[in-house]
């Protein structure tokens, strides 16, 4: 794997142990993990350094539970092909997929900010600009899934990501 550069990787913390038995401060082949980012769908989320692009992305890596059921990497993996082979403003490009040190994985987008959903949760008004804002957004790319045939599950608060100046 390549040479990490966890130096110029900002907001370390202590390592902490998560459900797929990666902490933070640890590495999967090319990223330095940062902090937990989310979880959901039998995969475990972090905020993750890539040294030889000097970039944060967010590293979905599939928990070994998931992976132990017949086909689920697979699927996992199909899954962020699938994703990587759309293109549009409002969607999160997936960069790379694969498996290191025994983890399935793949790397998209980092963008600083919120969900719909934390927002909400941290007791946070939203604006009317806010909330027809990520309305419209989500019709864009609902209708762009459509248009190119492309399955969709429910999007849901969480699927909705707000910029640091509440853009979606």
């Amino acid at each position: 794997s390549a040479a990490l550069d966890a130096g110029n990787a900002p907001g370390l913390s202590e390592v902490q142990a998560t459900p797929v038995g990666l902490g933070v401060g640890a590495t999967l082949g090319a990223y330095f993990l940062q902090e937990p980012a989310g979880s959901g769908g039998g995969t475990e989320d972090f905020l993750a350094w890539q040294a030889a692009m000097s970039r944060h992305v967010v590293l979905h890596v599939l928990g070994a539970q998931a992976a132990a059921e017949p086909g689920a990497v697979e699927t996992f993996l199909a899954d962020a092909r699938a994703k990587a082979a759309v293109s549009h403003p409002y969607l999160l490009a997936v960069h790379e997929a694969g498996e290191a040190d025994g983890h399935y994985f793949y790397s998209s987008d980092f963008v600083p900010g919120y969900s719909l959903a934390a927002y909400a949760a941290a007791g946070h008004q939203l604006e009317d600009r806010v909330l027809l804002g990520a309305l419209r957004t989500s019709a864009e790319v609902s209708e762009y899934f459509q248009q190119h045939g492309l399955a969709r599950r429910a999007m849901h608060p969480d699927d909705v990501l707000l910029d640091s100046s509440l853009r979606p």
